[in-house]
């Protein structure tokens, strides 16, 4: 007479396996639909949780499934060894962005000069949903930022204000910034007039006379539009998306004439959320390190 044996059957194995297996789907879904603009930030964010927490719960499940293997030969070795290797990815995912959520300092802006911070030229909106963002406080974000990224600062170049704007307009060009709005352009023009010729950006002491009639005067140069930006200034607003995450932010750059040099400075701000994860700081770093390349040899000592 035979005698047969009859394997238990682990159902944790087996739940762990959908389980992982649904935490994968839900990810790549929602990744693929926010990519494709079907899916907000906030929803993206909430579904991208709500799959790490899955993933989470099948590492106990497949972990007890292989303790069963081990102890009483329990079938679904397998299917637990699969639910843990399914599994990494949203757990890699969750893993990542709370690194860089306790890492990085909690704010979802930086500006390069932190006394006065550039102003949108169109304020961006957007709905913030469960994300909402706190007051903070501009001198706490100032020592905040500072400490975490002492790099970001504003940067001097010796050069023509027309050179430099085109400098950065090609470097955001290259960075795939979307630029959507500019202002104060006209001072980059070649035929504006120069500051020396125009009292009324000089004050009424300038001591600019007025020139000698002639018999034939030639026909007085219209004043090109500046966008009611001080003498000298050019913003320059974008937005961008992080390579991998595909996160927006919003960019403002700023161009200020000074005397013989050329300030530069930018801003950036996630669209979405109370925390960057560091990318602002990294979107920034990156363009003002292209800045400094492209105009290597008159940057400011």
């Amino acid at each position: 007479m035979s005698i047969r044996f009859i394997r238990p059957v682990s159902l944790s194995a087996r739940y762990a396996l959908r389980l992982a297996i649904v935490s994968f789907l839900l990810l790549v879904g929602s990744f693929a639909a926010f990519r494709l603009g079907s899916l907000q930030v906030p929803t993206f964010v909430l579904l991208a949780l709500l799959s790490g927490g899955l993933a989470l719960l099948t590492v106990p499940l497949a972990l007890w499934g292989l303790w069963r293997l081990w102890q009483v030969g329990a079938e679904g070795g397998i299917a637990a060894t699969k639910a843990l290797v399914i599994a990494v990815l949203p757990l890699s995912v969750l893993g990542v962005a709370a690194h860089y959520y306790q890492t990085r300092p909690p704010i979802f802006e930086i500006t390069t000069d932190t006394d006065e911070p550039a102003a949108w030229i169109a304020p961006p909106k957007a709905v913030q949903g469960w994300m909402p963002r706190p007051k903070s406080d501009p001198a706490w974000h100032a020592r905040v930022q500072a400490a975490a990224y002492p790099t970001l600062t504003v940067r001097s170049y010796n050069g023509a204000l027309d050179r430099v704007y085109q400098t950065a307009r090609q470097v955001a060009s290259d960075q795939r910034f979307k630029v959507t709005q500019t202002a104060g352009a006209a001072y980059a023009r070649p035929d504006f007039p120069a500051t020396a010729m125009r009292p009324e950006l000089l004050g009424g002491d300038s001591g600019v006379k007025a020139p000698v009639p002639l018999a034939r005067p030639e026909p007085e140069q219209e004043m090109p539009d500046t966008d009611n930006e001080p003498a000298g200034t050019i913003r320059i607003q974008a937005t961008s998306r992080d390579f991998i995450t595909g996160l927006p932010f919003d960019i403002v750059i700023r161009l200020r004439e000074e005397e013989d040099s050329v300030l530069v400075d930018m801003r950036v701000a996630s669209r979405y959320g109370p925390h960057d994860l560091g990318l602002s700081a990294a979107i920034a770093n990156r363009y003002l390190t292209a800045m400094d390349g492209t105009l290597l040899g008159i940057a400011a000592e």
